[in-house]
């Protein structure tokens, strides 16, 4: 009996582990992650300036039917040196299929001519990879060519504006200087002639009482004689 219950045990034991360890192998390899599609934008035969920031969008559909919290990464990479130029990574909280939108963000080399990239996107769960997907595209490096300056003509014109306030003053404060210049000269000349019909004036008494005393000394004169 005690044999019997022991075997019973040992059997349900081995049953469990098995169904521990099948999970626990599902979502540590994540064979029912991957991926159906990839885009990138701007992508391949795309033009971009020459020494500029260029954003990158980047599109990542897929499927992990199997539910988990997955982390889904994008990286631009060199294909010549398999050097990560840029990075970018989000959870990723799967049931079924899923779309994933990563921005990242690259400095176009100053060269003119063609510029191959490669994209390389990652399911990971853990820290380990579930699915990958690998493309190269390749882009052309054109001149850069600067947008027109719009604040440049709105200054000229406030410039130009300004000079003409400024010629306009000028006139206007010379005028107002002849004006008064004009008034002040008037003031003078009739200040003048006041003071010269003044003098007349008094000139005339002046000889009136002249004549007045003669008169009065010569009648004086003639009655003493």
């Amino acid at each position: 009996m005690r044999g019997m219950l022991k075997f019973l045990v040992a059997c349900f034991v081995f049953f469990f582990f098995i169904l521990f360890t099948g999970r626990v192998g599902v979502y540590s390899q994540g064979s029912l992650c991957y991926f159906t599609s990839t885009q990138v934008n701007p992508g391949q035969g795309a033009s971009v300036p020459a020494a500029q920031p260029v954003q990158f969008q980047i599109m990542l559909i897929g499927s992990c039917p199997t539910p988990g919290f997955y982390t889904i990464r994008a990286d631009l990479v060199n294909p010549a040196t398999s050097k990560v130029l840029s990075t970018d990574q989000e959870p990723l909280v799967a049931n079924g299929p899923f779309i994933a939108m990563l921005n990242e963000s690259l400095l176009v080399p100053p060269t003119i001519g063609p510029w191959n990239l490669q994209l390389s996107a990652y399911i990971l769960f853990n820290g380990a990879v579930v699915a990958p997907s690998l493309e190269t595209f390749g882009l052309n490096i054109v001149p850069y060519t600067p947008p027109p300056t719009v604040a440049t003509t709105e200054t000229t014109i406030v410039e130009s504006t300004n000079t003409t306030s400024s010629m306009i003053q000028p006139t206007t404060n010379q005028t107002s200087i002849t004006e008064l210049s004009t008034a002040s000269s008037t003031s003078q000349i009739v200040g003048t002639t006041n003071n010269t019909l003044l003098f007349s004036v008094q000139l005339i008494v002046a000889v009136l009482l002249i004549l007045v005393i003669l008169a009065v000394l010569i009648r004086t004169t003639r009655k003493q004689r």
